[in-house]
């Protein structure tokens, strides 16, 4: 008799497990699916292709040059900041952006924004003259001759 109830006890849990295991898999092809029919719609769930247009002109305007310098307004340090840069990097990759602002050897500068403001002045402060506002917050600049 304690076979019998160990027996059907043993089918009980495996029965069990077998349930908790054909539900797991029915909700991850639910959730699967749900989560290719959302990223379908956008088709750009990262927004990488507005990343690339918003700095589509700089190569051509910068002659392709290999190094150019790059600045943002945001916090210095953050997150936010450093991830604006890598967005920039990727979308003019091969070029190679110069997050140093001390650099005088680079002739071309990236400004990138997140609200308009005196660009012009930002530029001087930094001894760079403004080539173009491009839109979308992204300001070419280039070294004064004479300095």
């Amino acid at each position: 008799m304690s076979t019998q109830t160990t027996t059907a006890t043993g089918a009980r849990a495996i029965a069990a497990v077998a349930i908790v295991s054909a539900l797991a898999v029915v909700a991850s092809i639910e959730y699967y699916g749900l989560f290719e029919k959302l990223t379908s719609k956008s088709g750009d769930a990262y927004r990488i292709r507005n990343v690339v247009e918003r700095f589509a002109q700089i190569p051509d305007r910068t002659g392709r040059a290999p190094r150019i310098g790059y600045f943002n307004d945001r916090t210095p340090g953050s997150v936010v900041q450093q991830s604006a840069a890598t967005s920039a990097q990727f979308a003019l990759a091969p070029q190679i952006l110069i997050l140093d602002d001390n650099r005088k050897d680079i002739e071309f500068w990236v400004g990138d924004f997140n609200a308009p403001r005196d660009f012009a002045g930002i530029g001087k402060v930094q001894g760079l003259d403004l080539v173009a506002d491009l839109g979308q917050g992204v300001v070419l600049y280039r070294r004064g001759a004479g300095k």
